[in-house]
């Protein structure tokens, strides 16, 4: 059933996609008590699949920080020259009556495909018969295991350093929030290629493909809020103007938010916590609504800490890096959310057991670089 449904267009909404799928959305579903005991193995697959779709939406960290969309196009079109420049806007006319000639912006044609998420696991028939002993895993158990590795191995895929060039994972946001700079410092470690996001060409000039980065030439530098708000000023021409700072994040490893703290904390004027919430549409700041997580914020960004966030600098390592993305321009594309499917038949599977799998078609996706930017190269 489920490749009736990719990449038809069908779905305005994940919601859409995921009724389609589970027969309800599952957006507000956290856990479901004893599945196991669901016997239809449709329903039981359902049951699994809406299960790590609902924690993947919910969940604290970077994944759940990202929107949801469902697929609707492999690709976009980005804007690498403008119309104008700053100091010869051409409005005004001559009065020869001639029709002003075409004026448009040129473009670059992005493709973004899918890439297939899947982890396999399975258990022999000898074990499976020796499921009621105590010292004996039980195939429940296994199933409950591999969820919670897959929703790590997601979130470790969306925050893998920049020189890890992906052919079946998903692109990272290391390599998204990337610019030629990084490459051309000969200090840095990473290589021609390293930050070719989606195969575009980021080894010469890319000046409309680069996102800020603020690296310090790969030489080691202590973290100060001057460089978040360094990374500030370059970026925040590129926001919507009607948007302001909704729907923006500030993304860091657990040591990084540390250090942050400690430099925020002295100044009495700073607010520093705020309630957001996690859910389909990523992460959303919510003054006065009860029932949300209390963040850290700096310019009233919240930051979400995730313990994936890379540290690479130079030849060596630090801190986590400091992101600030805007969410307006990044997000995550499904063209399947996640299912689970089980079988004992040995000639399909290859085992003499039973074997499962955790499998979802999608993608890292973006309509915009210069509006992301991070701060690396920290000790």
């Amino acid at each position: 059933m489920a490749f009736n449904f990719a990449s038809k267009g069908w779905f305005k909404t994940i919601e859409d996609m995921e009724t389609a799928y589970y027969g309800y959305a599952p957006s507000s579903l956290v856990v479901k008590d004893a599945p196991v005991l669901t016997t239809t193995t449709g329903v039981r697959n359902a049951i699994y699949g809406a299960q790590i779709q609902a924690q993947l939406n919910m969940a604290s960290n970077t994944a759940g920080a990202l929107a949801k969309k469902p697929w609707d196009k492999s690709g976009v079109r980005l804007v690498t020259a403008k119309t104008f420049t700053d100091a010869s806007p051409a409005l005004g006319q001559t009065k020869g009556g001639a029709t002003p000639a075409t004026v448009k912006p040129t473009f670059a044609v992005i493709n973004i495909e899918p890439k297939t998420m899947a982890r396999t696991f399975e258990m022999s028939s000898a074990e499976l018969a020796m499921e009621g002993k105590d010292d004996v895993l039980q195939w429940t158990d296994l199933v409950d295991y591999m969820r919670q590795d897959v929703l790590n191995d997601f979130d470790q895929q969306l925050l893998a350093y920049a020189d890890t060039v992906p052919t079946v994972n998903m692109e990272s946001i290391d390599r998204l929030v990337g610019s030629h700079d990084e490459v051309a410092e000969a200090t840095n470690s990473l290589d021609a290629n390293d930050i070719d996001i989606w195969g575009l060409d980021r080894d010469a000039a890319d000046s409309y493909a680069a996102g800020y980065v603020n690296f310090n030439g790969g030489v080691a530098q202590s973290l100060a809020l001057s460089q978040a708000d360094d990374v500030l000023a370059h970026i925040m021409p590129f926001w919507d103007n009607t948007k302001g700072f909704a729907n923006k994040m500030w993304l860091t490893k657990y040591d990084t938010n540390m250090r942050l703290g400690q430099l925020i904390n002295t100044q009495f004027r700073h607010v520093d916590k705020m309630p957001v919430q996690f859910g389909v549409n990523g992460i959303q700041t919510f003054p006065g609504v009860d029932h949300s997580n209390m963040m850290a914020s700096y310019q009233g960004i919240p930051i979400v800490p995730d313990d994936y966030v890379d540290n690479h600098y130079a030849a060596t390592t630090g801190i986590g890096k400091l992101y600030c993305l805007d969410l307006d321009h990044v997000w995550i594309q499904e063209a399947m959310p996640f299912q689970y499917a089980e079988s004992d038949e040995m000639l399909a599977t290859g085992v003499l057991g039973r074997r499962g799998i955790y499998h979802a078609v999608t993608e890292l996706s973006a309509n915009m670089f210069k509006c992301h930017g991070k701060v690396m190269a920290l000790i």
